[in-house]
């Protein structure tokens, strides 16, 4: 979101007294991506601990994206409700094979896609953020997808 939207979600709200009804349910959605994505981000980086090299570069990148998303999506909950969002993220389970963790890592970023393209098409006027968001989503989970088959049975 850009300084022009920005400008013009507070002016709607001030102007308004509120939210418009689009933007009344936004929140709440947003309240429960915000999570996923920092468990998403949590998962990786606790899975980049645990390889090598190379791929503990791939999720870190893909960890260090995630907590972007999170930073973004927080900024636009607040703009939209004038109130700071602190979500504790859950604790994230460490114990399985690396192989199980990146597939279960893939699997949640491809529903992280799935869940902004569905607010890309619900909400026009955040429909350029949540398509980049679900592109990025997409990206990241193709590269754990590779790594995957990089890893050994």
């Amino acid at each position: 979101m850009d300084q022009r939207e920005a400008q013009a979600v507070w002016q709607r709200v001030r102007a308004t007294g509120g939210l418009t009804a689009e933007e009344a349910v936004l929140p709440e959605r947003l309240e429960a991506l915000i999570l996923e994505q920092q468990t998403n981000a949590a998962l990786l980086r606790k899975l980049s601990r645990r390889l090598p090299g190379g791929q503990s570069a791939v999720l870190s990148r893909t960890a260090a994206r995630a907590e972007t998303q999170t930073r973004e999506l927080n900024t636009l909950h607040y703009l939209l409700t004038g109130r700071a969002l602190r979500l504790k993220t859950p604790p994230i389970a460490g114990n399985e094979p690396p192989r199980e963790a990146l597939r279960d890592a893939c699997l949640r970023l491809r529903r992280a896609a799935q869940a902004f393209e569905s607010l890309r098409e619900e909400f026009s006027d955040y429909a350029e953020d949540f398509g980049r968001f679900a592109a990025e989503a997409r990206t990241g989970s193709r590269r754990l997808q590779q790594l995957l088959g990089t890893l050994p049975l």
